[in-house]
């Protein structure tokens, strides 16, 4: 059967549940059946570590039945659940500054919904982890498991035509360096692209999320990645490469950040983040990139488009 891959950034937007998700960007990468393509494209996966992935897509507020689970609005850890990603009938007061790690409300039903809301134990209704790295996780295996048969192989390989590399950034903070180096430190290319699609889905599977967020290095240790890997390639004038950011989040780390995202000087790291990506596209690399979060303000969406 012929295969077809379309539009490698929507799959990964259906993939991603819930309706929390925003996404930059829905063009396609290529349209072709793979007995048309003579030159497979590149597509480098970037991946956000950093310990906000931990929460659920609502992030750090979620809503629960009344006061006693929570102090003054503050997250109350002897409360098992449910807590709610919106205030509506039955659970409409806020509950504040939920962790980024230990005990946190993220199994929900398998849509990761607000149908049966978000508890620290997994039971009955509610088994899924919905933390925001463990859905990324499931839309990076479902979009390498083409043939859908719960196994990533060299058969889906074949079916895609798609070689991935993988970089990603976790445990970073103010003294994580510049992202001049993409092979140590907390930003780093964890697979050269063209690795098989089982040894990809491996290295993501066993990562975890910690640390702030590095974005702007990440993105700049990606074009110095793929400047020296195009330089390597014998068919670097004819094959594409692209980049997927998959992220929670603004940079904390840029322009001697500190790593938290209440610096009153956060526009800074917005603009190192635009102007990486520009970098990336100036060299001939387009960008994609798949966003979780809540309702957020006009500025962070500004940044996302």
């Amino acid at each position: 059967m012929m295969k077809k891959f379309v539009i490698l950034s929507y799959s990964l937007i259906l993939l991603l549940s819930g309706p929390e998700l925003v996404t930059a960007l829905d063009t396609d990468i290529y349209v072709l059946t793979y007995s048309q393509i003579q030159i497979h494209p590149d597509a480098l996966l970037i991946l956000d570590l950093s310990g906000s992935m931990n929460w659920t897509p609502a992030g750090g507020t979620l809503f629960v039945d009344d006061s006693s689970h929570c102090t003054n609005h503050t997250y109350d850890s002897g409360y098992d659940g449910p807590y709610y990603s919106q205030s509506g009938t039955g659970h409409t007061y806020q509950c504040n500054n939920i962790p980024y790690s230990g005990s946190r409300p993220i199994y929900g039903d398998s849509t990761c919904s607000d149908a049966t809301g978000f508890y620290k134990t997994s039971a009955g209704a509610h088994t899924t982890d919905c933390s925001r790295v463990a859905i990324a996780k499931r839309a990076i295996k479902n979009v390498l498991d083409d043939d859908n048969n719960g196994t990533v192989n060299t058969d889906d390989e074949t079916s895609l035509g798609l070689r991935f590399g993988f970089m990603r950034f976790t445990d970073c903070s103010s003294s994580s360096g510049d992202g001049t180096s993409y092979t140590s430190g907390c930003n780093r290319r964890i697979n050269d692209l063209n690795t098989s699609y089982s040894t990809i889905w491996s290295s993501v599977n066993g990562q975890t999320a910690v640390g702030g967020t590095h974005l702007a290095a990440s993105l700049n240790e990606a074009r110095i990645y793929l400047n020296y890997h195009k330089s390597q390639d014998d068919a670097k004038d004819c094959r594409q490469k692209f980049v997927i950011v998959v992220t929670d989040g603004a940079d904390t780390l840029a322009c001697s950040g500190n790593g938290t995202e209440e610096q009153q000087d956060q526009y800074k790291r917005r603009r190192e983040t635009v102007a990486k990506v520009k970098a990336l596209a100036d060299a001939g690399y387009k960008v994609f990139v798949v966003g979780f979060g809540a309702v957020m303000p006009h500025w962070l969406r500004n940044t996302l488009n």
